[in-house]
């Protein structure tokens, strides 16, 4: 609980931070949560995150080989899923926003979603041998949409519920962090449990399938478990009429550092999710040591989870831009590494990707924690609170970063000439050479942007400043 403690209640505050002086008033502990709640809160991220780290890194080499599904058919899919997905993300934030039930307005969105999603991300993995490309595109586009929409209806209500839970903003913050702790330990525990599947049923078509019924099995309680503890209290009859949906996206776009953080977490997050998205592949075929890529993976993993808590650490006593910049100049590192390990040391992937999981902990971290801020200041400036929309797009930029890796992936090794169930020995020189790319360069060049934007963003102190003159300025305007 220590760690959950940090989180909380030093990632807000920075007391140490030689960039940011502390300039508002601590507010009394009004609002705190029990443990109880805290923790339905927390595994309630397990089947979105699941879901996310999975198909991450497995959903490439299970359709090139296992389903069958030739590089140029897989891009098409994953390309044509997401841009549904990009208008679903922002528009069911804000139905959530508008909801009104007996059972509050997110939590519905997590009774609903749930058990489509499970069916669906179960079939997700079924296998049809000998059929023609038409069919598997026409099967497996249907249910990435299927499994993006209902993963969205869950993922989106479920970090907006934070402010209807509290209004203690320390208390948020907390909140914010445990979610994003359940996020990063969701996803190794699901990488862990289906690479051993993997490395146990010698039948490829059997391990995933059965992986899939195992998960969709495991979203229902941990999400349920949400729904029954995690009771909204904020009745939100003090927010006035809220724009329509359009309006309520320029408004959130017209949040300069809301903006300035979206586009960190983009190229951020797209540089993380080229090495995601390619890493099975690049140690199947460049460095031929296919065994090992699920140890790989899980080494990638268990860096992140190990690097939150340090992090946090860090953050609180040099502030949290210094903090991402350096954790995201690790990463940038161990992926331009990528572009260099030859067969000969092909153990030092295991190093480098231990390097990257570190510092794709506060690449991730940072902006989560920034997040509550940049929302808190719309609310205070309009007297509003549009979470959903926020959080939507938010959730919009981290599928877009992941559909990049994946669609653009497959698409240039379709065209390198690689083919569906090819061996390392038969793999074209090209298709060599764009893994490394793809794996390194590109992430490389995307996360040195993120840094470049991140020197944009304001401090801290800035924003609490300006959070504070909107209010002030919006009790003068009533009381006129």
């Amino acid at each position: 609980m220590s760690t959950e403690k940090e989180l909380g209640e030093t990632l807000l505050e920075e007391n140490g931070s030689k960039n940011e002086t502390q300039t508002f008033e601590v507010s009394e502990p009004e609002g705190l949560l029990p443990n109880k709640i805290r923790a339905a809160f927390a595994i309630g991220g397990f089947a979105a995150a699941s879901v996310a780290a999975i198909m991450g890194f497995y959903l490439m080499p299970f359709w090139l080989d296992v389903a069958g599904v030739e590089p140029i058919t897989a891009s098409i899919i994953l390309f044509l899923s997401k841009a549904c997905d990009s208008i679903l993300d922002p528009a069911i934030g804000r139905l959530s926003d508008l909801t009104k039930t007996r059972f509050g307005r997110r939590r519905p969105w997590l009774l609903g979603g749930v058990l489509p999603l499970s069916i669906c991300y179960v079939l997700l993995w079924l296998t049809f041998p000998d059929s023609s490309q038409g069919f598997l595109f026409f099967f497996y586009f249907v249910f990435s949409v299927l499994v993006n929409l209902f993963s969205t209806c869950i993922s989106v209500p479920h970090l907006a519920l934070i402010p209807d839970l509290t209004k203690n903003e320390k208390e948020r913050t907390r909140l914010t962090s445990l979610g994003l702790i359940s996020m990063i330990l969701s996803g190794l525990v699901a990488n862990l449990i289906h690479g051993l599947l993997i490395e146990i049923i010698s039948d490829k078509r059997k391990a995933f399938i059965i992986s899939g019924i195992i998960f969709g099995i495991l979203f229902i309680p941990t999400t349920l478990t949400t729904f029954f503890v995690c009771k909204e209290k904020n009745d939100n009859e003090d927010e006035g009429k809220q724009p329509p949906f359009l309006s309520g996206l320029k408004l959130a776009f017209k949040n300069r550092p809301y903006v300035i953080l979206c586009l960190v977490f983009l190229f951020g997050w797209t540089g993380a999710q080229f090495i995601v998205a390619n890493i099975y592949l690049y140690v199947q075929y460049v460095l031929e040591r296919e065994s090992q890529a699920v140890f790989i993976i899980l080494t990638f993993q268990l860096s992140l989870a190990i690097g939150v808590p340090i992090w946090v650490k860090i953050a609180r006593n040099v502030g949290r831009k210094p903090t991402f910049m350096l954790g995201t100049s690790f990463l940038a590192l161990s992926s331009a590494m990528i572009c260099i390990i030859s067969n000969s040391f092909w153990w030092f992937i295991y190093i480098t990707m231990a390097v990257g999981g570190f510092g794709l902990s506060a690449t991730i971290l940072i902006p989560y924690s920034l997040l509550p801020e940049v929302i808190e200041l719309d609310a205070a400036k309009y007297g509003k609170r549009r979470e959903g929309i926020f959080y939507g797009c938010f959730v919009f930029f981290q599928k877009l970063a992941a559909s990049l890796g994946l669609a653009v992936g497959s698409a240039v090794l379709g065209l390198t000439g690689l083919k569906s169930g090819s061996s390392a020995d038969d793999t074209p020189t090209s298709a060599i050479i764009a893994l490394r790319i793809l794996t390194g360069a590109v992430p490389a060049v995307s996360l040195i942007i993120s840094l470049l934007i991140m020197t944009r963003f304001p401090f801290v102190s800035s924003l609490k400043l300006k959070q504070k003159e909107y209010r002030a300025a919006r009790e003068n305007n009533a009381q006129f």
